[in-house]
């Protein structure tokens, strides 16, 4: 594996870990998510690779935060369930691409 793919599975596992960063556990994550993410950000020089980082990085974080969605519809119970494994995969899309081009601007 090169070090460019190993950068973008970084990047998401980073994404995924931030999720611990909220009550019961807190501080010690954000700081390694966030701190291991601007180092490979600093690594990168091209748009389109900090774009595609940081997207993945926003991906990881978003497809744990918003678990409530097929929760609330199962919950509801409004027939919709064949539209959840849909909503979990393209719900983050939106949310992380603001984290792509704010990887961006960190340039």
């Amino acid at each position: 594996m090169n070090k460019n793919c190993f950068y973008i599975l970084i990047s998401l596992l980073l994404g995924l870990s931030l999720t611990f960063s909220f009550y019961p556990i807190s501080v010690f994550p954000f700081v390694i998510s966030l701190g291991i993410f601007a180092i490979i950000l600093k690594q990168n020089t091209e748009n389109l690779k900090l774009f595609f980082h940081g997207l993945l990085f926003g991906y990881g974080f978003f497809v744990i935060q918003t678990y409530w969605i097929p929760f609330s519809i199962y919950k509801a119970n409004i027939g919709m369930e064949g539209a959840v494994p849909f909503l979990s995969i393209i719900t983050p899309i939106p949310f992380a691409i603001f984290i792509g081009i704010l990887a961006i601007l960190t340039k």
